[in-house]
């Protein structure tokens, strides 16, 4: 509970301490924080039954006009804690997404950069990176991006992009015959996590190599 307040006071240092280019901008931070728990048992064969309390805390903050009409900072952090039977394999603290946008560089530009949710035809998934969609008026929009895909649990922790890799592009033009068409194409790399062999006294643990994943996509709407 006092990192979530750290990290409260931490953005909104940087918000108000970021200097204004030019103009200065009334700046909006939009937000929502949410608190919630639930309870279950589980019955265990092997270890019996265990009892679980488990806590869940959300924030969601959004900031706009950070010197700039054009720069924003956009949030989602979520931190979990089992009451009655936590242990190590429960990650507390997840980074839903964390990254700042600029939008309208040079009116053709939009630029997203950090943890972020790509949805673009084929890609999709959360990434530590960048993402910028170019506005070709009246002709397309290209969508380009790239980074290392974010672990399973959410944590901060970034990635090695030789291990953990995720890059690909998307393309519309314009509308025609009432009809849009993309083409899209993601190239995707993810380190399996090790698999532990089931068993009370085993306890073996095989690391599973895997190769990159290659799709590309036509889209009619």
């Amino acid at each position: 509970m006092n990192m979530i307040r750290n990290i409260k006071i931490i953005l909104l240092a940087l918000i108000f301490s970021f200097p204004a280019q030019y103009e200065t901008y009334g700046q909006v931070i939009t937000g929502r924080f949410t608190t919630y728990m639930y309870n279950w048992e589980v019955q265990d064969q092997q270890w019996g039954s265990s009892k679980h309390l488990r806590l869940y805390q959300g924030l969601v903050m959004n900031v706009k006009n950070i010197g700039s009409s054009k720069f924003s900072l956009h949030s989602n952090i979520r931190y979990t804690k089992d009451l009655q039977n936590d242990d190590s394999f429960n990650v507390n603290w997840r980074f839903q997404y964390l990254y700042g946008k600029l939008k309208n560089i040079s009116d053709v530009l939009d630029l997203k950069l950090g943890r972020q949710y790509i949805y673009s035809g084929v890609g999709y998934g959360s990434i530590d990176g960048f993402n910028g969609k170019l506005k070709l008026k009246n002709l397309a929009d290209v969508e380009i991006y790239a980074g290392m895909p974010v672990s399973w649990y959410y944590d901060l922790k970034v990635q090695k992009w030789d291990e953990n890799r995720m890059y690909g592009f998307r393309i519309q033009p314009g509308m025609f015959l009432r009809t849009l068409v993309s083409i899209s194409y993601v190239q995707k790399h993810m380190k399996p996590l090790p698999y532990k062999i089931p068993g009370k006294f085993t306890f073996k643990e095989w690391n599973i190599s895997s190769e990159a994943m290659e799709l590309a996509g036509l889209d009619f709407y």
